[in-house]
């Protein structure tokens, strides 16, 4: 089982979650399931608040929705300085129904050399880790073109 997704999509994530810091910061995972894989397309903004300790995300979509061909799989949110571990909040939250298919934590932090320190976790309801898989344009044949 594993997470694909595209290292422009994560990142795009990555810059606004650092605009939140230390605030907890969530967005929600839209793409396809493609046997046991997660294919995310796309990591769309939510509506809510959030705090250094609880967040809430608001959209007008339930998990497993289908809109423009892309379902909604589940979300991903920051822990400001802890590891990417889910809480037992993280993993209440992801399976009330209509459950998450996976959910994304990003463990954000600054280093005392002003550097960022991410890592990333993935994860079933359940809390079955899921690989996490990025994929970057290849460099090479882009310039050959």
């Amino acid at each position: 089982m594993r997470v694909l997704i595209d290292d422009g999509v994560l990142r795009g994530y990555l810059s606004r979650a650092k605009l939140f810091y230390p605030l907890e910061y969530g967005e929600f995972l839209w793409g396809t399931r493609e046997d046991e894989d997660f294919v995310i397309t796309v990591i769309d903004r939510s509506f809510g608040e959030g705090d250094e300790e609880e967040l809430e995300m608001n959209t007008p979509w339930e998990f497993g929705d289908v809109v423009n061909g892309q379902s909604l799989l589940g979300t991903i949110h920051s822990h400001p300085n802890v590891s990417c571990e889910p809480s037992d909040d993280d993993l209440e939250s992801a399976a009330e129904p209509p459950c998450e298919q996976v959910f994304g934590i990003l463990s954000l932090a600054k280093s005392p050399a002003n550097r960022w320190l991410t890592s990333y976790g993935f994860y079933t309801p359940d809390g079955k880790a899921v690989e996490l898989v990025v994929s970057k344009p290849d460099k090479a044949r882009k310039n050959a073109k």
